[in-house]
């Protein structure tokens, strides 16, 4: 699955704020520290202040391992 990259300023500049009506940016952290969104969230981006954002790169996603909740420590 691919996500898209973004730099820790392009993070800061879109976290919490609207690519269309009513949704709203969500950039996570990967494995390796990378900020990321999702496809969904760069395609549907109808904001004109974020069109830059159509142009960021494409990753393959590496989501952060989880714990196990269930495995005593």
């Amino acid at each position: 699955m691919e996500v898209i990259l973004l730099t820790e300023t392009q993070k800061q500049e879109i976290e919490g704020r609207k690519f269309a009506t009513d949704s709203y940016f969500n950039p996570i952290q990967d494995e390796d520290s990378n900020w990321i969104i999702s496809i969904e969230e760069q395609d549907q981006c109808t904001n004109p202040d974020f069109d830059w954002i159509k142009q960021c790169p494409k990753i393959e996603y590496k989501p952060k391992p989880m714990p196990n909740p269930f495995e005593q420590e």
